[in-house]
């Protein structure tokens, strides 16, 4: 569970720093390249890292599946709500997806 935990936490980072290294030196010549780069690196690690948290930070509000884990100690703890919180926007932006697609 602790190696789930840090997996996503990683890959929800290195998500968000190749988005922001795509955006940063954008120029009017390569403006498609960083849209590209979002649809085929970005997107898929944020979803993986969604596959991986959202599943794991629900199972560990349980206390005896926190102790079995040995998910114990402020850094454990500290990743495990930093982890949630990426969880819950995770999931609120896949409900915002679902109501454009209703509304569709």
């Amino acid at each position: 569970m602790r190696a789930l935990q840090m997996l996503g936490f990683i890959t929800t980072v290195v998500a968000f720093l190749s988005c922001y290294s795509l955006i940063l030196p954008l120029n009017q010549q390569s403006a498609s390249t960083p849209n590209i780069a979002m649809m085929f690196m970005v997107t898929p690690l944020l979803g993986f890292s969604a596959l991986i948290l959202i599943p794991s930070s629900i199972a560990l509000f349980n206390s005896k599946v926190r102790s079995y884990h040995l998910f114990e100690g402020r850094l454990w703890l500290c990743l495990w709500t930093v982890n949630s919180l990426f969880s819950l926007a995770y999931i609120c932006l896949m409900g915002y997806f679902f109501y454009l697609f209703v509304q569709s």
